[in-house]
């Protein structure tokens, strides 16, 4: 069965006004000795005069999370740097069976 796990890296705040403006994540998937994985960072634009804005002391990983990935619903040709959740999982666990499938190898040192 394979396992997904999506963790936020790292941020990166407005120190004047506590606002997130990049954030760093990363996915890994694996089945046993079978590993995938994908990162990338997201920008935002945060404004704290918006009614909405959340400061860094604030936010919640779910809140994050919100802002990380594509919602349902959402066109991802209006919504461009979204991530999407269930497409980056598909496309590990498409490697994850192609690992099963290919013979698997290790690099050796040169014996001579």
């Amino acid at each position: 069965m394979i396992e997904v796990t999506w963790t936020i890296n790292s941020f990166e705040k407005n120190t004047e006004t506590g606002g997130i403006v990049r954030a760093s994540w990363s996915v890994d998937a694996t089945d046993g000795d079978y590993i995938s994985g994908m990162a990338g960072v997201i920008s935002f634009e945060p404004d704290p005069s918006n009614e909405a804005f959340i400061d860094f002391d604030s936010l919640t990983e779910d809140i994050v999370w919100g802002w990380i990935f594509l919602q349902e619903g959402q066109d991802p040709t209006e919504n461009v740097g979204l991530v999407d959740k269930s497409g980056i999982e598909g496309i590990l666990t498409g490697r994850i069976e192609e690992q099963r499938v290919i013979p698997v190898t290790t690099l050796v040192t040169n014996p001579f």
